[in-house]
């Protein structure tokens, strides 16, 4: 079910958002570069993909699709955000937009629900880059 809403929401990102150069499924950066002995040659390792790569008017926005239940009632459990999404989205960050000049913005999407109708208030990690948590509603294929 995770990669059908994948593959949905960036469908409708693209119909919505034609003005924004939307990619799926970016492999331009590894995580790490390693050296064995005896080798010349650097060799990537771990692949980051993030699920949409946009760019709007020189700015790249990260955005990932998550296929899990989140609450927006429940700050002091994190809203049922996993760790590892918020360490992934840090790795996206540093090697997708390294460069950017403004602040840049991340994506955290996940279906909407009965707990999880209304956008989080955003995270910050200590370099200024912001993380909105955002519902999407399968219905009627919006961002909210």
């Amino acid at each position: 079910m995770e990669r059908v809403f994948e593959d949905y929401v960036a469908v409708k990102f693209k119909e919505q958002l034609p003005e924004h150069y939307i990619q799926s499924q970016v492999r331009q950066h590894c995580l790490l570069t390693h050296t064995t002995h005896g080798s010349i040659v650097a060799k990537k390792l771990y692949q980051l993909r993030p699920d949409l790569h946009i760019t709007f008017q020189s700015r790249i926005i990260i955005a990932d699709t998550k296929w899990k239940l989140i609450d927006e009632n429940l700050p002091s459990k994190k809203y049922n955000i996993s760790e590892g999404d918020i360490y992934q989205m840090l790795a996206y960050n540093q090697s997708y937009q390294k460069n950017e000049d403004e602040t840049s913005e991340i994506w955290l999407i996940y279906p909407l629900s009965e707990d999880f109708t209304k956008r989080i208030p955003d995270f910050r990690f200590d370099n200024g880059a912001v993380i909105k948590v955002i519902p999407f509603d399968i219905d009627n294929s919006l961002l909210l």
